[in-house]
């Protein structure tokens, strides 16, 4: 007879998983070419890290651009965002899992009356304590899958959340990154047009004098300080252009606008590895934009959006519950005793 029961119950539990609501997830597929066009044949050894799994600490060697993208890191606000959307849609998993489980309430009454002086008849006790708790139970049956389909949409939700808070990291880094490489980039030019400058000034200086002495005309003076004017009008502009990419790396950084320390020399700011770039496969998994986008679609599929679970609100719902109310042994001289109770129910219907 037990072995009968066992075997009647891993049915019922293959059956009801087998109910559930609309189609598994299938990666979509996508033609990816086998490598990269121009690439070449880059056959990595064995246990040597591809480009895209290397450290940016690694990549980025300048102090004062790592000191920079901590600095983003740990004070920008799309990041902060992006990291209350993960502690959201851990609340909402715990929230959504926690609906396949069975709901236990309960409660405990003690009521207390006391009569003073005549105010009371002579059948009414002078005193009256009614203590009385209570237990109700309630399980809805997972019959269908309902809920652990929510389940599986609500764990998509969090990996996407995760997922969209690495690609927020990446992008700053990116963003930190280039404009700290622009900065430099601009820093080299000021250094180029003050020495054409210095040059230019040299130049005029040396027709000046050959004007003096008779050995030039008046047309090389001009021609030499049209070229010093040219040079020395180049300097404010990239002066602005310095202080707008300053203001661009606050911004990222969470901070006012104020100057940005320099570290290494443009020419030693990224550190050369030998690493192979993968496959295009394996970017396509590596990125976390992409990522996202899978894991939304997880979601969307595991709450009926793509097909396959719009009718579970046309299904019927199996739902058990009960309840257990019992008052406490006398405790007082007169002490209203009510028996105790029990019921029990379940109801099936659709809503």
């Amino acid at each position: 007879m037990t072995y009968r029961r066992v075997v009647v119950a891993c049915a019922l539990v293959a059956f009801c998983v087998g109910c559930t609501m609309g189609p598994n997830y299938r990666r979509p597929a996508v033609d990816v070419p086998a490598a990269y066009r121009g690439a070449g044949a880059q056959a990595a050894a064995p246990g040597t890290p591809e480009l895209g799994d290397i450290d940016w600490e690694t990549i980025f060697t300048d102090p004062e651009l790592q000191g920079l993208i901590r600095a983003a890191l740990a004070a920008n606000a799309d990041l902060q965002i992006a990291a209350t959307r993960i502690l959201q849609a851990q609340a909402q998993l715990t929230s959504t899992r926690s609906q396949q489980w069975p709901t236990i309430n309960g409660q405990a009454d003690a009521e207390y009356t006391g009569y003073v002086g005549k105010s009371r008849s002579p059948l009414t006790p002078a005193q009256t304590f009614t203590p009385e708790a209570g237990l109700s139970i309630g399980w809805e049956v997972d019959f269908w899958g309902k809920y652990r389909r929510g389940t599986e949409g609500a764990r998509a939700q969090l990996l996407a959340s995760h997922d969209a808070r690495d690609a927020v990291v990446i992008s700053l880094i990116a963003q930190v990154a280039q404009r700290y490489f622009d900065l430099r980039t601009l820093d080299l030019d000021l250094d180029i047009a003050r020495r054409t400058l210095l040059s230019r000034q040299e130049s005029l200086d040396l027709v000046k004098a050959r004007l003096e002495r008779g050995l030039a005309g008046i047309l090389d003076v001009q021609q030499a300080e049209n070229l010093y004017y040219t040079a020395a009008k180049a300097i404010p502009d990239i002066e602005r252009q310095i202080a707008e990419t300053e203001n661009r790396i606050n911004y990222l950084l969470g901070r006012p606008p104020a100057a940005v320390p320099r570290g290494r020399p443009l020419a030693e700011q990224i550190a050369l590895i030998p690493a192979p770039v993968g496959i295009p496969s394996q970017l396509l998994a590596r990125r976390p934009d992409i990522r996202q986008a899978e894991q939304q679609l997880v979601a969307a599929n595991a709450h009926g959006i793509c097909g396959g679970g719009r009718d579970r609100d046309q299904r019927p719902d199996l739902r058990a519950a009960g309840d257990i109310q019992r008052p406490a042994d006398d405790h007082a001289p007169h002490l209203q005793r009510r028996p105790p109770r029990r019921q029990c129910a379940a109801r099936a219907g659709a809503d």
